[in-house]
């Protein structure tokens, strides 16, 4: 059984590394549109 605060910090872990996932797609997306 896991308690609540680690199903929370999983869960805010899972968030941080989306984000963090999403900044590097538009960096590489911004990489691409340059000329």
């Amino acid at each position: 059984m896991e308690t609540a605060t680690e199903v929370q910090r999983e869960r805010m872990y899972g968030q941080l590394t989306d984000a963090v996932d999403l900044s590097i797609d538009k960096d590489i997306y911004r990489q691409m549109l340059k000329p």
